[in-house]
């Protein structure tokens, strides 16, 4: 998966409960309708994104100082405009069937972590991605390392910024059925790779059965 790689940045309906029971003598309450769940792996593209964003890494699951700063969609565009070859990241998007995403960015006084999930048509189409591995832009120097022991097809890159703060760290990949997890995770004083494994170790099991 070419990741968006957010380090450029500074490496930069409301839940309605109904109550049933009527009250006696009054308008019975009516009878809901029964419904099947469906298996996770099962649902279809749109509705295992829609479930995204509940399900990215948050404050509570970094250090201490960590506060959010950045959230939301992230569409097959957006990733192509943070490609050094924006034309043909977005062919490959679209040849790879990914369908959507969202991402989170938090940030310390002297570090960042972001989280992307994306969602592709088929396990195919996301581990495919992941084989393409990581383009990176001008500024951020990345260095292959071992893949993170996670249990999915995974790849990570050590990673340091060139311009602005200088911050370094690890940007790491897995993949899990239809879902694709990139997490990136830089701090001025350096990261150390157990704790960026256990990063995208927790980021994988808020995903429970989804795939």
């Amino acid at each position: 998966m070419r990741a968006i790689i957010l380090v450029a940045a500074v490496l930069s309906a409301a839940l309605i409960v109904g109550c049933g029971g009527g009250e006696e003598g009054g308008t019975p309450s009516p009878v809901g309708t029964p419904t099947v769940a469906v298996p996770a792996g099962d649902l279809a593209p749109a509705d295992l994104i829609a479930q995204l964003p509940g399900l990215l890494l948050t404050a509570d699951d970094l250090p201490s100082g960590f506060v959010q700063t950045q959230s939301g969609e992230v569409s097959n565009e957006m990733v192509a405009q943070g490609d050094p070859l924006p034309e043909q990241r977005l062919q490959e998007l679209e040849e790879t069937g990914r369908v959507g995403g969202y991402r989170t960015v938090l940030q310390s006084q002297q570090g960042v972590v972001s989280a992307v999930l994306s969602v592709y048509e088929t396990a195919e189409g996301a581990e495919q991605s992941l084989e393409m591995g990581v383009r990176f832009g001008v500024g951020v120097e990345a260095t292959p390392v071992d893949a993170p022991d996670v249990g999915l097809p995974a790849l990570a890159w050590k990673i340091k910024e060139q311009i602005a703060n200088g911050l370094t760290g690890y940007l790491m990949l897995a993949c899990k059925g239809r879902i694709n997890i990139s997490v990136t995770y830089g701090d001025l004083l350096g990261v150390s790779e157990d704790d960026m494994e256990g990063l995208l170790k927790a980021q994988i099991a808020k995903l429970g059965d989804l795939e």
